[in-house]
């Protein structure tokens, strides 16, 4: 992908192995991020992208490797000096605390953020459409409304990167592609930096600026939607990504053959 915009991230030769296992989660991985681009890492259960995104974030050590935000090595930082922020796929709620303690709970405990933290929170209230809910607590919200709460609570610390864990994987349909909507907004509204783990295929095209297709512990290819769809760089692309859009798109023509 030619671009003039500047490398954000930088991932070189990061490797994992967990102590339990013999294999490589991830072998070898190398690409980068540009600055407020979202890229999608697409891949089935088991290939290693949940692994990558909390080697970024901080959660685990790589086994060999390096992470560069911004040119600066950030591969043994703290979570809290990476200027990243995480959005998990169980929300990770305070089920205590209502909509507004949950999202100022991070502005709060911070000394540059507490004088700030009421007003920083109403703005987020209104841009994620929260303000009716501030009173509620966690299990009062739908799925859809807590993953807004947890978008809300990331956005509070000016996070220039965010990465998304699979987010969407509880949710039905329709409130799918409401947040879908959404987080496209975050990323404009907020110029921020997007990296979106995902199974889904639907998910990935419709979001992403580019999406890296994982194979078991590598890089299969990546690309643009339509540099994947158009030139899939092996068998294994061609199969997990196009043959599969391929026949959704075929059972959704056939169903809407039937409803003619």
């Amino acid at each position: 992908m030619k671009t003039n915009k500047k490398v954000k991230l930088s991932v070189k030769n990061l490797s994992k192995v967990y102590d339990n296992e013999s294999m490589n989660a991830i072998d070898d991985v190398s690409f980068d991020v540009y600055d407020g681009e979202f890229l999608s890492i697409l891949g089935p259960s088991g290939c290693g992208k949940s692994t990558i995104i909390k080697i970024l974030i901080g959660l685990v050590p790589p086994t060999s490797g390096q992470i560069f935000k911004d040119d600066q090595d950030i591969t043994n930082l703290k979570i809290s000096k990476r200027g990243m922020g995480m959005v998990f796929q169980n929300y990770a709620l305070f089920e205590n605390m209502t909509v507004r303690q949950n999202i100022e709970f991070a502005l709060k405990t911070n000394k540059n953020t507490k004088q700030t933290a009421k007003e920083v929170t109403s703005t987020l209230l209104e841009k994620m459409h929260l303000q009716e809910l501030e009173d509620k607590k966690p299990n009062l919200l739908s799925g859809g409304q807590q993953q807004r709460v947890a978008i809300a609570r990331t956005l509070a610390l000016n996070p220039d990167v965010i990465l998304f864990d699979e987010p969407m994987s509880a949710l039905d349909a329709s409130t799918r592609l409401e947040l879908c909507a959404e987080i496209k907004h975050v990323q404009k509204e907020f110029k921020t930096t997007i990296i979106y783990i995902t199974h889904d295929q639907e998910e990935a095209f419709s979001l992403s600026d580019r999406i890296m297709v994982m194979s078991p512990a590598k890089i299969a290819q990546i690309g643009t939607p339509s540099q994947i769809l158009s030139r899939p760089a092996n068998k294994y692309v061609k199969s997990f990504v196009c043959d599969n859009i391929s026949k959704k798109i075929d059972s959704l023509n056939k169903i809407m053959e039937k409803k003619k």
